[in-house]
């Protein structure tokens, strides 16, 4: 039995739709897993970094450790946010990189995916020549698509299942063109998701390269 050495590493950027603040967050572990393969190995290092940067100030996520990350204000439906997220190799290994993007709703400490919102029925009452009207709730499905991922770069990375993987060998030392620059929130954001935050979780993961030469089955 062979053991394929892979790295992980997490970021979450959690932005107010109303509120004034982002945080961002990270979880930097690693990670091994065993495969009935022949084809690969258990030498060497693997090491990622995860860069985040607002176009002036950049974040480097490596370690066990939270940090607070790059403050968005007066987030409002229709602003766009400069989040450019890229992937260091800082070992000497080759790698193959995926990144993963959850967007993720929040209400107060919990992530939702569905939201109780008001209701009115109004009845036209012949009898009386006036409208009944009653009030209620019913719950509705978050729609992600509001949280809208800017300039995804499907040249050097390819989406699939649910994955962004770089299609070309991350050598030591270097660093992936970006996934994508920015976060906007929709124009057209129901005004019923006031109350909410929004979370985009980045997940990197890295693979060994060697004995590994194509970067769709080096995961299996």
């Amino acid at each position: 039995m062979t053991k394929k050495k892979r790295r992980v590493l997490t970021i979450a950027g959690v932005v107010g739709i109303m509120a004034a603040l982002a945080i961002v967050v990270y979880a930097f572990t690693g990670r091994t897993t065993s495969a009935d393969t022949l084809n690969t190995i258990t030498t060497g290092r693997i090491a990622i970094e995860l860069h985040e940067s607002d176009g002036t100030n950049e974040s480097v996520f490596s370690g066990n450790e939270t940090h607070t990350g790059m403050s968005l204000t007066g987030v409002l439906p229709g602003k766009e946010y400069t989040k450019i997220v890229t992937v260091k190799n800082t070992a000497t290994e080759d790698a193959w990189v995926r990144v993963k993007v959850e967007k993720v709703y929040v209400q107060g400490a919990t992530a939702v995916t569905t939201l109780t919102v008001p209701t009115e029925t109004r009845t036209y009452n012949a009898e009386k020549d006036e409208w009944d009207i009653s009030e209620g709730t019913k719950q509705v499905s978050l729609n992600p698509d509001y949280i809208v991922l800017q300039n995804v770069d499907t040249t050097n990375w390819e989406y699939k299942d649910g994955y962004y993987y770089y299609r070309t060998k991350l050598t030591g030392g270097n660093t992936t063109p970006f996934v994508f620059d920015g976060v906007k929130i929709a124009e057209d954001m129901d005004s019923a998701y006031s109350g909410l935050s929004v979370r985009v979780n980045v997940t990197a993961e890295a693979v060994q390269y060697r004995n590994n030469t194509d970067y769709t089955t080096a995961w299996s």
